[in-house]
């Protein structure tokens, strides 16, 4: 995952970069959002400014919705991601509130740790940035969201999120690691080459139902786990005769699967799977609608997931 990065430029003779820029002061920003927080959604109104919670902390911003939810906006200045969502997260935890962090630029660990806690664990949590131009004398302020709060489903928002129903969601991304076709003949998924994506399939017991996709191209299968993960020089593969054999004794298609099999942290790991229906890798589901989301298994808690369950259940022919 890269960082999200905004670019302007003016358009006249010819096509020249903005400068990027720094306000004139630390907390100018804050004052900014406190005097007119419609630069981050018209649907909030102010209550507090640097208010008190009950962990010795402060939150920076604290709005309204019109629904009457609560928004708290943390700033993340010059803190670490993981400093600045402990701010407030117990708050957004306990409470029906939606935690919004503002940064000046989110790195990939930022981005990592918003996307993990909103699609994995649920936590109404989301994150803007603003980068400041100048251009011959005038400044200029932009904004980009990391999760689209009005076209995307999986935006923390409380009032979209719903009970999990059961059904895990699993990214299966193509490359030289990992091929469909393997999986599908071998019965598994799988994810490696750092924990930050084969962490998650720890998430999976045995008699766990996942929907399959490969982000970006649509789902490919349904089927229920039968196994816990592990690391691909450990996975067997039984055979029609019965007898089982290591899969890096196997012919695959992905040509490096067994790279790194006997280290912890970059080897690819697999669970175990009986399938119940798949798709050809060049024939995958997908419509207007479908859930999607990067992360390797996740319980997602979202209208989208429900719909895209029930979608390819009826597709499917699934009961």
């Amino acid at each position: 995952m890269s960082p999200l990065e905004v670019g302007v430029w003016r358009v006249d003779k010819s096509v020249t970069p903005l400068d990027v820029g720094k306000m004139a002061r630390e907390g100018q920003l804050e004052e900014i959002l406190a005097e007119d927080i419609r630069i981050v959604s018209p649907n909030w109104m102010v209550i507090g400014r640097q208010v008190p919670t009950g962990y010795g902390t402060y939150i920076d911003l604290l709005c309204i919705d019109r629904d009457g939810h609560l928004v708290v906006i943390e700033l993340k200045r010059d803190m670490t991601p993981r400093e600045v969502v402990a701010q407030v997260l117990p708050d957004a935890l306990n409470e029906s509130h939606e935690l919004v962090v503002v940064a000046s630029a989110l790195d990939p660990s930022t981005e990592r740790i918003v996307d993990y806690l909103a699609n994995v664990h649920g936590v109404p949590i989301n994150a803007v940035f603003f980068r400041v131009f100048q251009d011959e004398g005038r400044v200029y302020l932009t904004r980009a969201w990391f999760i689209e709060p009005t076209t995307v489903d999986t935006a923390a928002t409380v009032g979209e999120h719903e009970p999990w129903n059961g059904e895990y969601y699993v990214s299966f991304g193509q490359s030289e690691h990992r091929h469909w076709d393997d999986a599908v003949k071998y019965g598994f998924i799988s994810a490696g080459h750092g924990l930050w994506f084969s962490g998650t399939l720890g998430l999976l017991e045995p008699g766990a139902r996942i929907w399959v996709n490969d982000p970006g191209k649509g789902y490919l299968g349904v089927g229920t786990v039968t196994g816990h993960k592990v690391r691909v020089s450990e996975f067997m593969v039984t055979r029609d005769d019965g007898t089982s054999v290591p899969i890096t004794e196997l012919p695959v298609k992905a040509p490096h699967m067994f790279d790194d099999k006997d280290s912890d942290e970059l080897s690819e790991y697999l669970v175990p799977v009986k399938w119940i229906k798949t798709q050809a890798s060049n024939n995958p589901i997908k419509e207007k609608g479908f859930f999607g989301n990067q992360n390797t298994v996740c319980r997602p808690t979202t209208k989208k997931w429900v719909h895209t369950v029930e979608r390819l259940k009826k597709i499917w022919g699934i009961e």
